[in-house]
């Protein structure tokens, strides 16, 4: 531009006479910047939650079918699924707009609480998951854990007084006998239910492939 900045541009050319190329070369520039914005909004869209920012459950699965189908040298992996408790009365009670601050207060509580690398990701409603890449069990429960307790502590204002929720977590190591990305987050989301069985607000693990545990 005239003050030097730079932006995205089309280009086109075109003879001036296409019988004689010594007449020169019409060059035409389109600042393409607003399509390329729009563009860059649709593919950010595609793999991100509009509400949180985090990973969309479409971009999350299909980071989780590349450790799947990379195996073994995808291991050790583990995908963590989380359900808030307490959510609900959240919405009954302060409305959906406390709600919605809610799930983007947790949603960056979560983000703080893991590895550099590691994907985050709201699966729907009020439901996250994490994908942690080289990552054996007992690391993948430390950091469940730590999750866990990052969600308890978060506590959003509104004119009911301070509102919390909890999360029930359930961990499930990639494992030999995973066949789809679909089995990994059955794995998880029973071991999440178990959590929540066992009282809510606490982390379980699935159980493990003995095999994949070195087991006879």
């Amino acid at each position: 531009r005239h003050d030097g900045s730079k932006f995205w541009a089309g280009l086109r050319t075109k003879p001036v006479d296409l019988a004689d190329r010594t007449l020169g070369t019409i060059w035409i520039v389109s600042d393409i910047e607003d399509q390329r914005a729009v563009r860059q909004q649709l593919e950010w869209s595609a793999t991100h939650d509009a509400l949180t920012g985090l990973a969309n459950r479409n971009a999350f699965e299909q980071q989780a079918q590349r450790l799947v189908a990379t195996r073994p040298g995808s291991l050790p992996a583990a995908l963590v699924f989380l359900d808030l408790d307490r959510f609900k009365p959240v919405n009954d009670t302060a409305g959906h707009l406390v709600g919605d601050l809610m799930l983007l207060t947790v949603a960056t509580a979560i983000a703080a609480h893991v590895r550099t690398g590691d994907l985050v990701a709201r699966m729907g409603g009020d439901e996250f998951a994490l994908l942690l890449e080289d990552c054996p069990p007992d690391v993948a429960m430390a950091i469940a854990e730590e999750v866990r307790r990052a969600v308890t502590e978060v506590a959003v204002p509104s004119t009911h007084g301070p509102l919390s929720v909890g999360a029930s977590v359930g961990v499930a190591a990639l494992q030999a006998d995973v066949a789809t990305v679909n089995d990994w987050l059955q794995a998880a989301d029973a071991a999440c239910y178990a959590a929540k069985s066992a009282g809510r607000d606490t982390v379980r693990a699935a159980p493990m492939d003995r095999r994949s545990a070195g087991g006879a």
